[in-house]
């Protein structure tokens, strides 16, 4: 029964690299290694579950932070092994959010945004 539910719809995991054990996350491909930042944007309360997830593993056995999901709020952290994380699964109804990445590096610039900008 999905109510039941006690797994990760996202296992815990970096947004900017392969996390391999507690104390490796290796930068490299297929990770987004030029992700510097990441937040999430809730757009919807009507769901059970799907909690956010802070973990001092990727075991998910030291839970730091518990984010329960309210449209609107948003969640903002840097995007590397500092920040691990995951979500739990959704036990009723649909889990809506926006999940937005930062990045510093001019390899991945918006050319539309650079070509508003002049």
């Amino acid at each position: 029964s999905p109510t039941n539910r006690t797994d990760f719809s996202h296992p815990i995991h970096a947004d900017n690299c392969n996390v391999l054990g507690d104390d490796i996350c290796e930068k490299l491909p297929p990770a987004y290694t030029w992700r510097d930042y990441s937040a999430i944007i809730y757009l919807n309360n009507d769901f059970e579950g799907g909690e956010f997830v802070f973990s001092a593993d990727a075991n998910a056995e030291q839970i730091q932070s518990i984010i329960r999901p309210k449209c609107g709020r948003m969640i903002a952290f840097t995007s590397g092994s500092e920040n691990l994380h995951g979500v739990r699964a959704v036990k009723k109804g649909s889990r809506c959010a926006i999940g937005i990445w930062f990045t510093f590096d001019p390899q991945h610039e918006e050319t539309e945004r650079t070509a508003a900008y002049k």
